[in-house]
């Protein structure tokens, strides 16, 4: 059995806002060893080039904040959380 980091993919919904989902919606939640389920991962820019990221996913479904300088960082940040927090197991 081997585990690989998930990924997260991001589609721009509007013109000041991105939405990212797992690659695959098989990802295990590492926490409690449950299927991923749905995530929300949502990037706002605002008129200053700041963006606002929103996470919500795993089995208990948290939210967590956070701003960052633009909008390849706060897509970054998005990234290294599903790949700690959420692992694809495949079979050999």
């Amino acid at each position: 059995m081997t585990k690989y980091a998930a990924q997260i993919v991001f589609t721009q919904a509007d013109e000041h806002r991105w939405v990212g989902k797992l690659l695959n919606p098989n990802a295990i939640d590492t926490h409690y060893g449950t299927k991923a389920g749905r995530i929300r991962c949502v990037i706002e820019e605002g008129d200053t080039g700041r963006c606002d990221l929103m996470i919500q996913g795993g089995h208990v479904g948290g939210r967590r904040y956070s701003t960052h300088d633009n909008l390849t960082e706060a897509q970054e940040a998005a990234i290294r959380w599903a790949g700690r927090r959420f692992k694809i197991v495949v079979e050999k």
